[in-house]
């Protein structure tokens, strides 16, 4: 079983959190039209309009998420403005009618709808508006002839100068690809592109980069927006890149807003596939996978597959495909922590809130899910199929499933899960269950909990539904479920007493809500 210690993840919090604290700092200030407070989190889904709600990402913690999003409970308070750019408003609340006056030392990004220290960059130059591709002095890029130009230069450093619109550019072929990929530095400072439309569905590897990095060649990506992109392909599909190689390859405060993302297999909002680190990175666009492959469609909000680690990310777009569907990743093979997803998921088999397939080594941790999973078999709110670990995690998202193994976090587990709850309902035919819908082979439940409303035919269960092989420690369901006789049943009373809980550790894991009247984890209600 992978386990953390208390200390190892209050280091890693704040060394998390001082990070976000930084980038907040380096990205321009949002500014424009009528403004309205984003710094402060109200009660509910109004917490901080112009901002993030502090409770978007599920209905009972804002949890960590790109932009610095971060705190909040179940009625969704205590959110703080989102770190990037927001339209209407300056994140003070300051905005006034009309283009707003600026610093001495900014001018007025129009795409950006935002006060930015300008970069001095001729537009008009070729290939680049300046520099000489360097480490000290990167490429500059200010046009779009500039941006294509890139791929003559897949090994240099690149600063984009300006923000540039896109949407006219009707040849724009992706930068580098799956065998010659883009291995230097591209540097967004915090500016934005918007509008590109690929529609290359024969290809493999599309994406504004076509391939990132290569084995012991790694790519960086950092301080980028990208808005509004409709990119299709074949396999090996995202808007940002189509595959990700390289351990050592970063993707870092990337964010992609609007727009869709189709493929046939291996397709996801920020990427397809990622073999590279994704951090403070976000999401939200409608990703589709038409078909399934060896590994099912692997389609996910943010990645489409995943073996290395993501941490400090979100999804927020609607992920539909045949099987193996993530509200975040699709397929996932190595770590995901401290991440959010929120959008609704429509699969026949095989898909999470959070994740489609977690294989075995695989590990989510302190992360949770909260979009609605509707589909055919093998379901959970936070993760369909589980092989490896989950800790410190939730889901609050409703599961509904037309066959069997419909669970509130994991659809089938033959793997661990600890320290982690479920608080959507969830209905079925057979297999369901609050917490888990089949619980198989070497599948192990230790101090979790289930509160959802359960509804089935056969092998139904408040924790665990089908419970021929299931390992179950310290784990509770809400008196009034099924009850089969794994797990135990506590009253509203004694889920609101700590001392109901045997063996559970509320100093460093888990926190007592007053308010919910049940535990929350304690990484939801710590403030950085």
């Amino acid at each position: 079983m992978i386990q953390s210690t208390a200390a190892t993840r209050r280091l890693r919090g704040l060394a998390w959190a001082f990070g976000v604290l930084a980038i907040q700092m380096l990205l321009p200030t949002a500014c424009g039209g009528e403004g309205k407070d984003g710094g402060e989190g109200g009660e509910g889904e109004e917490g901080g309009e112009g901002g993030q709600a502090g409770g978007d990402a599920t209905d009972e913690a804002g949890g960590t998420s790109a932009g610095g999003d971060s705190g909040g409970n179940e009625s969704g308070s205590g959110g703080r403005a989102s770190g990037g750019a927001s339209s209407g408003g300056a994140a003070n609340g300051t905005g006034g009618m009309g283009q707003p006056s600026c610093d001495d030392d900014e001018e007025y990004d129009a795409l950006l709808e935002a006060c930015i220290v300008p970069i001095p960059c001729d537009p008009t130059a070729s290939p680049f508006g300046g520099g000489d591709g360097s480490q000290q002095d990167p490429y500059l890029v200010c046009s779009a002839e500039q941006l294509a130009a890139v791929a003559g230069a897949l090994e240099a450093q690149f600063v984009l100068a300006a923000s540039l619109d896109l949407s006219d550019v009707d040849d724009f072929v992706p930068i580098g690809d799956i065998t010659t990929p883009f291995v230097g530095t591209f540097d967004g400072a915090g500016r934005v592109l918007v509008g590109l439309q690929m529609n290359l569905p024969e290809v493999q590897g599309v994406g504004l980069f076509g391939g990132l990095g290569a084995d012991g060649q790694p790519a960086t990506v950092r301080n980028l927006q990208l808005r509004d992109f409709q990119i299709e392909g074949s396999y090996e599909v995202g808007v940002l890149a189509g595959r990700v190689s390289d351990r050592y390859t970063l993707i870092d405060t990337v964010e992609v807003d609007g727009g869709s993302v189709t493929a046939d297999i291996d397709v996801g909002g920020l990427a397809g596939g990622s073999a590279g680190t994704v951090a403070n990175s976000s999401a939200s666009a409608a990703v589709t996978a038409t078909t399934s492959g060896y590994f099912g469609s692997s389609a996910g909000g943010l990645l489409g597959s995943n073996s290395a680690l993501v941490t400090g990310s979100r999804a927020t777009g609607a992920v539909a495909g045949v099987n193996v569907v993530g509200g975040l990743v699709g397929f996932n093979l190595e770590t995901i922590t401290q991440s959010t997803a929120s959008g609704a998921i429509t699969a026949d088999s095989t898909a999470g809130g959070l994740v489609g397939y977690n294989r075995g080594g695989a590990l989510v941790e302190e992360s949770c899910a909260s979009g609605a999973v509707p589909g055919g078999s093998a379901l959970g709110g936070l993760v369909g199929g589980n092989q490896g670990a989950i800790e410190r995690s939730c889901a609050t998202g409703a599961v509904s499933s037309s066959q069997e193994a419909a669970g509130g976090l994991l659809g089938s587990n033959s793997g661990t899960v600890e320290d982690s709850y479920a608080s959507g309902d969830v209905e079925g035919i057979i297999s369901v269950g609050g917490l888990v819908g089949r619980n198989e082979g070497a599948g192990a439940v230790v101090n979790c909990y289930a509160v959802g409303e359960m509804t089935g035919t056969t092998s139904v269960g408040g924790l665990v539904g089908n419970a021929t092989s299931a390992d179950v420690t310290s784990s509770y369901f809400a008196d009034g479920q099924p009850d089969n006789e794994v797990g135990v049943a506590l009253s509203e009373q004694e889920f609101a007493s700590e001392v109901s809980f045997v063996g559970w550790d509320f100093d460093d894991t888990w926190t007592q809500s007053a308010e919910l009247g049940r535990p929350l984890l304690s990484w939801q209600t710590d403030t950085p």
